[in-house]
C-alpha cells in the first residue's frame, strides 16, 4: 500500500500527527475548501506563508488550529483563501491578530467576513461617517429584527476590528483611537436604540441612555466596558 506524500514543508516534528493531514491539505492547494483544482499553484504564496508562521510560533499546533477554525467559518467556495493568496498585506492583517490572539482573534472569529471591510478600507485606518452611514443602512435593509441586530454585531466587531489595527500600526494616535472607539460604542447604542424600539415599541422613542466611565469621559479603549443606564418613558414618567 502506497503511503501518502509526506509535507513539502518538514514541519511534522513539530506539530501533531492530526494537524500534520491540515498541514497537507494546505500544500496541496486547498481544494478540500473549495478552491479549484487549476487555482492550486496559485494558493502557493498562501501555503507557504502559513507554514512560515507554524514554523516560528512557539505553539505550533494552536498556531494551525486557530487558522484552520477561522478558514472553516469563512464562507465556502475558496475566493477569501485566493484573496489572501494574492495580498500579502491583507493576510498580514489577518494571520498577525488570528494567531496572537486576545480581542482582535475573538472579533476575527465572531466575523469572519472583517476580510471584505480591510479590502474597502485599504489605505484608510479609520472609517469616515460617511463609510459608518452606508454600514448602517445595511442594517436597516435586513428583513426582521433578529437579522438586524445580528447585523448590528457583526457591524460592530468590524470597525473594532479596523480601529483595533490602525492603533496596533502606530497609524492613528492614542487620543484618536479613543475618540474613535467612544464614537463607534455611541453610534452603536443609538443605532441598537431604534433598532429596539421599532421591533417591540410601535417605534415610539421610549428609551434613553447614560453613560458613565470611559464612555462619559469620551476615552474608550480597546475592551473596555460600556457602563451605561437606560431610562424607559412611559406615561407615568421615567
Amino acid at each position: 500500500v502506497q503511503s501518502e506524500p509526506a509535507p513539502r514543508t518538514d514541519l511534522t516534528k513539530l506539530i501533531r500527527k492530526e494537524n500534520a493531514k491540515t498541514l497537507r491539505r494546505w500544500q496541496d492547494g486547498f481544494a478540500d475548501y473549495g478552491v479549484l483544482p487549476e487555482l492550486a499553484q496559485r494558493m502557493t504564496p498562501l501555503s507557504d506563508a502559513l507554514c512560515a508562521l507554524i514554523a516560528k510560533s512557539p505553539a505550533p499546533d494552536e498556531t494551525l488550529i486557530a487558522i484552520e477554525d477561522y478558514f472553516r467559518a469563512l464562507p465556502p467556495g475558496g475566493q477569501y483563501l485566493r484573496l489572501l493568496a494574492e495580498n500579502p498585506q491583507l493576510l498580514q492583517d489577518i494571520l498577525g491578530p488570528l494567531t496572537q490572539g486576545g480581542a482582535m482573534a475573538r472579533l476575527l472569529h465572531h466575523s469572519p467576513h472583517v476580510v471584505d471591510m480591510l479590502i474597502e478600507q485599504r489605505g484608510n485606518a479609520l472609517l469616515t461617517r460617511e463609510d459608518r452611514e452606508r454600514l448602517g443602512s445595511f442594517v436597516d435593509a435586513q428583513r426582521d429584527y433578529e437579522g438586524q441586530l445580528e447585523a448590528m454585531r457583526a457591524y460592530v466587531n468590524e470597525v473594532l476590528y479596523l480601529a483595533y489595527l490602525a492603533a496596533s500600526r502606530g497609524e492613528v494616535s492614542a487620543v484618536d483611537a479613543r475618540e474613535h472607539l467612544t464614537l463607534l460604542a455611541t453610534e452603536a447604542l443609538e443605532k441598537t436604540m431604534s433598532l429596539v424600539e421599532k421591533g417591540t415599541c410601535e417605534g415610539k422613542e421610549l428609551l434613553s441612555v447614560v453613560g458613565y466611565g470611559k464612555l462619559g469621559m469620551v476615552e474608550m479603549m480597546p475592551e473596555s466596558d460600556l457602563d451605561v443606564v437606560f431610562f424607559a418613558h412611559s406615561a407615568d414618567g421615567l
